[in-house]
């Protein structure tokens, strides 16, 4: 799962009993994995759920060893792996310890949803002005047409 970048899947792996300190034959963990896949919503909630971020696999990488490869090619891909990474684990650890309520991906997740719900609002107003736009053009146009067509009144 965290290979493919699965979160919900890695998540429900969890939820069913898998532990999140365990290795393969090479000593890689789920969050290594997770951090050489640039994943750092999974990295953050693995470190949340109790991830070792010190484990070593055969070579001796840690994770933010792996994230650091990872942007090799250029410096500033380096360097901005390196700060995900950071942050990621900042983040699962402040979570673990209780001083944070949710990850960075719920908190993207919950802001989109404000969004959206401020968009639908704004849109549903608009429509709602238009609406009574065309009504106020309606009644204006009756009156018009009431006065066009009404009979001269007798002296």
């Amino acid at each position: 799962a965290c290979e493919l970048n699965k979160y919900e899947s890695a998540m429900a792996m969890l939820a069913a009993g898998a532990k999140v300190n365990d290795a393969d034959a090479d000593g890689t963990t789920a969050t290594m994995t997770a951090a050489q896949h640039g994943n750092y919503d999974l990295v953050e909630a693995l470190v949340g759920k109790g991830a070792d971020v010190t484990a070593k696999d055969a070579q001796g990488c840690t994770i933010e060893s792996i994230a650091t490869k990872l942007g090799e090619t250029s410096i500033e891909e380096g360097s901005k792996h390196k700060d995900m990474l950071e942050k990621a684990i900042k983040s699962g650890k402040d979570i673990k310890e209780g001083k944070k309520q949710f990850t960075m991906r719920e908190e993207r997740i919950k802001a989109k949803e404000e969004a959206d719900a401020k968009a639908r609002a704004a849109n549903l107003n608009r429509m709602k002005m238009m609406h009574e736009q065309r009504e106020k053009q309606k009644q204006a146009a009756l009156a018009k047409s009431k006065m066009a067509g009404a009979k001269p009144a007798l002296k």
